[in-house]
């Protein structure tokens, strides 16, 4: 578990990426069109970290296990 917080900066920053809906101190929430492109990116082979920074998304700031944490529950949330 993930225990990052983000301060006032970087919850600007992220709310500037295209692909994310919403930020609070502690959770990124994306857009359902990226939920979808990055389940499909990863099976068709396509690691995490690569369609996270492809997507503008700095792993320093969100963690270089977020793009893992976070694709292993987008596909969860897809077979549902």
């Amino acid at each position: 578990m993930n225990r990052r917080t983000f301060n006032p900066d970087q919850i600007k920053q992220l709310e500037a990426n295209l692909h994310v809906s919403s930020v609070s101190d502690r959770t990124i929430q994306y857009k359902g069109e990226f939920k979808i492109h990055a389940v499909r990116e990863n099976l068709a082979g396509k690691r995490p970290i690569q369609i996270f920074e492809e997507s503008g998304f700095d792993l320093d700031m969100i963690g270089k296990q977020t793009p893992n944490d976070d694709l292993r529950e987008l596909k969860h949330e897809s077979s549902t």
